[in-house]
This record gives structure tokens, sequence and C-alpha cells, in this order.
């Protein structure tokens, strides 16, 4: 959400992210009822955002972002540095979780049994701080590698218990 979110942000500070996120799913859902309607698919979770204030836009810039739609980075970086506000941590955790609620009722609505969500996120979230918690928040680096050897184990259980 960080990446995506903050190209449409950067555009327009305006920006409803609720309607952003429902038009990524949208189109997320269209793709997967399109394309694996023949196929079993657990759809995850989306992981809470775990950059800080200070190295967000360092992490925004790390170097992925010249895959993502097409950006130049030197402009990228004139866009970060020019806006007067951008999402804090807090924001964007609200926005990150917000979109896991509406990825999890659009999944419900499509009534297609072969389509599951699988949240792997809210074990992450911690209810006082409002942000992912402590032990998750690498702060400099949105590679969070603490919680992705969590992620194995939910996934893992949940198709034990899985009948497609």
């Amino acid at each position: 959400m960080d990446f995506c979110f903050i190209h449409k942000y950067l555009k327009n500070i305006n920006i409803d992210y609720k309607e952003f996120n429902l038009q990524v799913i949208n189109n997320y859902l269209n793709f997967i009822t399109n394309n694996f309607f023949d196929k079993s698919v657990i759809i995850l979770s989306v992981g809470l955002p775990c950059l800080d204030d200070e190295y967000f836009i360092k992490g925004i810039l790390n170097g992925h972002i010249n895959y993502l739609e097409n950006q130049d980075i030197n402009l990228l970086e004139k866009d970060l540095l020019s806006c007067k506000v951008l999402p804090d941590i807090y924001k964007r955790t609200e926005i990150t979780l917000h979109f896991n609620k509406i990825l999890e009722e659009e999944i419900i609505k499509t009534k297609k049994t072969n389509i599951k969500y699988l949240d792997i996120t809210s074990f992450t979230y911690d209810c006082n701080l409002k942000r992912i918690k402590d032990e998750y928040f690498t702060r400099n680096d949105h590679h969070n590698f603490y919680r992705n050897e969590h992620f194995n184990k939910i996934i893992d259980e949940y198709l034990l218990k899985s009948v497609f």
C-alpha cells in the first residue's frame, strides 16, 4: 500500500483512500475471477507499513521503485521532497487496515468458493499504538523478515484445515 498509494497521493493529496482501495480490490478480484476461475486461490492480507516517518521517503526510493508504474526515480524523489504532508505511519496503517477489511468483504461478496481470504496481518497490529507492534516495526526497512517467519506457519495451518 505504501508504494502504490503514494504515487496516487502525490498526484492528488485529497485522494480518498477508501475509493482507491475499493478500485484496487475490484481490479484485483476481476483479474483473479477471470483468470483463475478453475483454480483454488488464497488471497493474503496486506502487511502493515513498517517504515517510520523519518525513513519513509528513503524507503520509497530504495531502488524497487524503478519497476513500479514506470516511475522516474528522480522525479519521484522531487515529488516526495516537495510534498508538504505525507501520510504518517498511523494514516498508512489506517489505509492498510481498511484495505484488508474491504478485501475480505469483497472476496465474500463474490460468492466464489474457490477464492479464500487469509489474514496474516492482524497479529502484527498493536491496538494501543495504532500501528505495527514494536517487534515488527523495522522503521528503516520495508522488508520485514521477522514477521515473515510467522507467515509460513499461519499459511501451513490454514492449508491443513482448509477444504476447497
